[in-house]
């Protein structure tokens, strides 16, 4: 019988129960997540468990969230968290490391792995060839005791890509439009699986944006083959022999079907105040805008960031605008340094943050009451950025630019031909 990704993998882990969609199955768990704002209360938990060490091959707790120390009550916990890893057999990744999906899609996700995180965009690390779902504290600390992880066997949804992305349009745009297409209920109980020949066109820090935001649909969340460029993203990444060929039989069947040809997409955007009220930017272009803010767990890549430099580059954003840049990692900021990106955002007048969740959390950079706020974020539900009243479009990086640039909300394809930007793979540090 010829299987789809998500089956294969689910069926090499599963402990008991039935493979058969809407059906209970606990699943075996190679790898696990925790962020601060989770961590403390999931290792309390586990630690009434009553458990000597964790029981899956790998768990990695991240500081990303709290990380502001405007007291000593994060900085406590995090000293927890610490003596807490080191007992109980826990990577530990210390403030200023990186955003924990980036982190982990670079150091600890693999082909063919599962996986839980007691965030909800866990499911970044799909972009390599994960099954990575977001849950809570709770239900990692049972997994990190050994325990099987228990959900309804989902429904699969196969995302045929064909064609390539145009100029001025990004990975993003992909995600964007399935929002556009199902709202932020229309995939529940089921994981997006992308295939088809434009799969090989984006690369793994594209998909990881897809993959990070496939969770505003309801999905559980979704899955690229592990190909080439998932070859190239390891072997970058100097971590080479990790990598698996791995994608869908031959003449694999799914649940429902969507199509996305990548060279009829446009440029879009996410009105205030839900990811799914999707529309072109043609209809929102000339908003006045006061604050743009490029980073988040969805773009905050090497690439994010260098596209935003080479559209700004010798020019600077505007007179009445505010503009924040949050890397996604050490790593990267690294990067973005030696590559002179970073120069070119300062000189623009860019706010240059360190690589944590910051605005994208609503810890700190929230805009004026009733102010537009362009962001690259994944969520804009109302308060989120922390100011109540507040009015934030979701964008991809060329759009950001582009508005910062003429303080309103713009269409990229307005500034002509596709600057060239610097390109280098992250390296390890």
């Amino acid at each position: 019988m010829a299987d789809n990704l998500v089956t294969k993998i689910l069926k090499e882990h599963t402990e008991n129960g039935s493979t058969e969609p809407g059906e209970e199955v606990g699943i075996q768990i190679d790898q696990t997540l925790l962020q601060d704002a989770t961590g403390t209360m999931a290792c309390m938990q586990l630690e009434q468990i009553g458990v000597g060490r964790v029981q899956v091959p790998l768990a990695v707790q991240y500081i990303d969230h709290n990380v502001i120390q405007l007291d000593h009550k994060n900085p406590d916990d995090h000293l927890f968290l610490q003596g807490f890893a080191a007992k109980y057999g826990m990577y530990y990744s210390k403030p200023g490391n990186g955003i924990c999906h980036y982190v982990h899609v670079g150091k600890f996700a693999k082909p063919g792995a599962t996986m839980v995180g007691a965030d909800s965009h866990t499911t970044s690390s799909g972009s390599v060839g994960s099954i990575a779902i977001g849950v809570g504290g709770l239900d990692v600390a049972l997994v990190l005791a050994g325990r099987p992880f228990e959900t309804g066997f989902p429904t699969v949804i196969g995302v045929e890509l064909t064609g390539e992305l145009q100029d001025w349009v990004t990975p993003k745009d992909v995600i964007l439009e399935l929002l556009r297409r199902r709202g932020v209920s229309g995939a529940t109980n089921s994981i997006f699986e992308f295939y088809g020949p434009g799969v090989a066109t984006i690369d793994v820090t594209g998909r990881t944006s897809i993959c990070n935001m496939s969770t505003e649909t309801g999905a559980t969340t979704a899955i690229f083959p592990s190909d080439d460029r998932t070859r190239e993203w390891l072997e970058a990444q100097q971590r080479p022999d990790d990598f698996v060929e791995l994608g869908a039989d031959e003449g694999a069947e799914y649940d429902e079907y969507e199509h996305i040809a990548l060279d009829e997409l446009e440029p879009m955007v996410a009105q205030p105040h839900s990811p799914g009220n999707v529309v072109p930017v043609s209809e929102v272009a000339g908003t006045k805008v006061y604050q743009v803010c490029i980073g988040s767990s969805a773009n905050s890549g090497f690439e994010d960031l260098a596209i935003a430099a080479a559209v700004l580059r010798d020019k600077s954003v505007a007179t009445d605008l505010v503009m924040t840049v949050t890397p996604g990692s050490r790593q990267i900021l690294n990067s973005i340094a030696e590559s002179g990106v970073y120069a070119d955002l300062v000189r623009a007048g860019a706010r240059m943050l360190e690589p944590i969740c910051g605005p994208c959390v609503g810890m700190g950079y929230a805009p004026p009451s009733d102010a537009v706020s362009v962001r690259t974020f994944n969520r804009n539900f109302p308060g989120r950025s922390g100011t109540q009243t507040d009015q934030v479009y979701l964008v991809t990086p060329t759009i950001a630019a582009a508005t910062a640039l003429y303080g309103e909300i713009t269409d990229p394809r307005e500034l002509g031909d596709y600057p060239t930007s610097p390109r280098r793979r992250c390296t390890r540090r």
